[in-house]
């Protein structure tokens, strides 16, 4: 019998498409399902939900029964918003009245589920529940301990019985008080809105102040720039970003023409003047500059480097008629956007982005924590930044200064019809196999023929993802490796992920002779690796369980296809192969598997 799972590694953020407004924040709610009407937390949920909705909060929940149920009620009693993500092919559980059939989403897996609800939540609020609410507060409790989640986000426990809950954790496990020290525990809802644990609504970004202080330094701007003190200088973050835009650009010269690029917050103009010293090609680009303070534009304008230069907000990008192929942005002016409002100013970005456009752009960064003022802006891992971009359409090509106080990243659209995967191997024959497959569910395969050295384990998925992991770091595109073993009963774990050398030292009768008088049954397995960026690695696995019957035609090939009977049929492997399509190898098992997830990426964005 063939086995095929997915095996998701690494925690990884999941935004939603529902349109909330980029200011509003959103407090993802869980608890138990079985709570019932008139028992105290739910009646407890219900208020909570009442009063964020009153106070301009989104909520989110799980959509089903219980607390879920309640807390939707509650919103929808305070005349807001009630979404939910529920789960997939899951007849246990229905969608709750409250929650309307445009607001609700399924996911495809219960921790898919989890992150979906609540990752990117500005706050999470957890009322006491079973199993499910315990996983699930585990879940977004380690990717807070772990840096996954912004340090800022409240994860709330409502209830004195948390208390309890985490006591015993600390006295039967390895749960230590600075893991505790990311919750906070409400006795009841009353408690948690009056001792003010959620955050507030964003406010405006811009305001009169702020362009009128920007219109005030416009005149001597650039000559600030050239002070040593100016915070601009500090680790030469300006330099650092042009230089950096320089080679993104010059190692990605587009063969189109003419180039068409926005300067977004532009301000008097010395990115692109950066950037026309730094690429020569640039000379015959079309460039455009955007930026909120009048001064600024009318200091750009009497330059002549801009074909138009607009005076308006980033948000109002939406509103030009220009499609873009590059947009870069210098002076963080991305960092003004919180976690949550980051996700809706990227895709208005991206609508003004030709495919495979790019975005160029610095980030403050959360690693360091220095004593600047840097005017209430967001710090963030570029980790944090690296999963808002994926799940807003992008793929990260390029960054720069990850141990430093502002980091630059270059990010391109990905296309909105065919994905691309680039499949590593110098066996052309798994290329020509895969391809049709692949490309049902959407995906272009392109093929790479490359010998690839492997790291010593004997955990073929460790392997596996190694080499995904470097294929990447090398390609800068998204990877596919496809690796196989051969299991023998007689000696577990072996040869495993040593096989290919070891058949090519024995030879098959080698591999008879050590196993005469042994048991000759054995496992074939598969683990397709897809590096989808540095630090997002899907694995797929496949097994075939069968023996291995000595003394029939050998392809020399194929020699181990050759010898390996699958369980209950009485011819090869290689043969079955050649007569059988359809039959469902260790290899195919696998490979559908990463289809149906490649297809679930591209259907849920």
């Amino acid at each position: 019998m063939v086995e095929a799972r997915g095996l998701h590694f690494g925690l990884k953020k999941r935004f939603s498409d529902m349109p909330f407004e980029t200011e509003t924040l959103v407090v993802a709610v869980g608890g138990g399902h079985s709570i019932k009407p008139g028992e105290h937390y739910y009646q407890e949920a219900v208020e909570l939900g009442r009063w964020l909705a009153r106070n301009g909060y989104a909520v989110r929940s799980g959509g089903y029964g219980g607390i879920m149920e309640a807390v939707s009620q509650g919103v929808v009693l305070g005349k807001g918003r009630a979404v939910a993500v529920g789960l997939a092919n899951w007849p246990a559980e229905r969608r709750n009245e409250y929650v309307l059939p445009g607001d609700y989403l399924e996911s495809s897996s219960i921790c898919r589920r989890a992150e979906d609800i609540f990752w990117n939540a500005a706050a999470m609020v957890f009322f006491p529940g079973g199993v499910g609410t315990l996983a699930e507060l585990c879940l977004v409790w380690a990717g807070k301990i772990m840096g996954l989640i912004p340090a800022t986000t409240p994860i709330i426990l409502v209830g004195e019985e948390w208390h309890r809950v985490l006591t015993s954790l600390s006295e039967n496990l390895r749960v230590f008080q600075s893991h505790k020290h990311h919750l906070s525990v409400a006795a009841d809802v009353e408690a948690l809105i009056t001792q003010d644990m959620l955050k507030k609504p964003a406010k405006a970004l811009r305001s009169d102040n702020d362009r009128a202080r920007w219109d005030s330094q416009a005149s001597q701007w650039d000559d600030d720039l050239k002070s040593p003190s100016h915070y601009s200088n500090l680790e030469r973050s300006y330099a650092r970003f042009d230089g950096f835009l320089a080679q993104t650009l010059a190692n990605r010269i587009y063969h189109r023409d003419p180039q068409y690029l926005l300067d977004l917050g532009c301000g008097t103009g010395g990115a692109t003047e950066g950037l026309r010293r730094g690429v020569p090609a640039a000379a015959a680009w079309v460039i455009d500059g955007l930026d909120f303070a009048p001064a600024m534009v009318q200091e750009a304008v009497a330059k002549g480097i801009y074909r138009n230069a607009h005076c308006a907000t980033v948000e109002q990008v939406s509103h030009l008629a220009e499609k873009y192929h590059v947009i870069f942005s210098r002076g963080i002016l991305l960092s003004r956007y919180t976690p949550q409002q980051l996700p809706g100013v990227l895709r208005i970005l991206t609508e003004r982005l030709h495919d495979e456009g790019l975005l160029v752009f610095d980030f403050l960064n959360s690693i360091v924590d220095d004593s600047l003022r840097t005017g209430g802006k967001t710090r963030m891992l570029f980790t944090e930044i690296s999963v808002i971009l994926r799940e807003c359409g992008f793929r990260v090509t390029d960054v720069e200064g990850l141990g430093r106080r502002t980091f630059s990243v270059a990010a391109i659209k990905q296309p909105s019809g065919v994905s691309k995967i680039k499949l590593v191997t110098a066996n052309l024959a798994k290329y020509r196999a895969h391809s049709p497959l692949l490309r049902e569910c959407g995906v272009e395969l392109t093929h790479w023929s490359r010998e690839i050295p492997e790291i010593q384990s004997p955990d073929l998925q460790v392997v596996s993802s190694a080499k995904a992991r470097q294929l990447f770091a090398q390609l800068r595109c998204p990877v596919m490796v496809d690796d196989a073993a051969l299991l023998l009963d007689a000696f577990p774990g072996f040869p495993g992920t040593m096989t290919k050398h070891i058949l090519q030292a024995l030879k098959l009768d080698g591999l008879k002779t050590l196993l005469s008088g042994k048991s000759s049954a054995a496992t074939m397995k598969c683990i397709i690796s897809i590096a989808h960026d540095e630090f997002t690695i899907e694995q797929f696995a496949g097994e075939l369980r069968g023996s291995l019957v000595f003394g029939r035609d050998t392809d020399p090939e194929l020699p181990l296809n050759s010898v390996f009977v699958p369980s209950g049929q009485a011819l090869s492997l290689g043969e079955i192969e050649k007569m059988d399509a359809a039959f469902l190898t260790h290899r195919t098992k696998a490979l559908r598997a990463a289809c149906a997830s490649l297809k679930n990426r591209r259907t849920t964005g």
